[in-house]
């Protein structure tokens, strides 16, 4: 009679990171919800209506910064991990894969640098300050006119 071990010569293949990248994703996940929650809190507790210098404030606080850049690059990671394992399982060619991958490490890098400018930019106060005695010089009457409150563009018009 023979004896028959079933599984014990079982040859694992694959990467080997899949229980890293689940908890990654969970953490990832957690850290976001958190967020939610912390934000939902500030905006709830924010008295009369919510106006760009409501949502400015907000975001105003260093540890606020620090703690919405984290969350950025968590979601980043998680969107990472997510569009990699889709593109591994559902793309089979290997150099349309890679492309895939390229270009989306290379969109999530443009996410995090966009990220980085829209927390941390100049004010415009510091710029204008600058611009309004250059322009003086050349005896032009200026008035700054608020385009578009999110992005802090500003427009000069002057007469001489």
């Amino acid at each position: 009679m023979s004896t028959v071990n079933y599984g014990s010569k079982r040859i694992v293949t694959g990467a080997g990171y899949g229980f890293r990248d689940w908890l990654a994703q969970r953490v990832t996940g957690t850290l976001m919800a958190l967020f939610t929650v912390i934000l939902l809190a500030q905006v709830i507790f924010t008295t009369g209506p919510i106006g760009y210098e409501e949502w400015a404030g907000i975001f105003a606080s260093q540890w606020m910064k620090v703690l919405t850049f984290s969350v950025i690059l968590s979601l980043l990671y998680h969107v990472w991990v997510g569009m990699r394992d889709i593109w591994m399982d559902y793309v089979k060619p290997l150099a349309v894969r890679l492309v895939l991958h390229v270009f989306t490490l290379v969109w999530l890098i443009g996410c995090a640098g966009w990220a980085v400018q829209a927390l941390w930019r100049l004010q415009c106060d510091r710029n204008c300050a600058e611009l309004i005695p250059r322009l003086r010089k050349h005896e032009l009457y200026l008035s700054l006119i608020h385009i578009s409150e999110p992005t802090r563009r500003y427009a000069i018009s002057y007469a001489v």
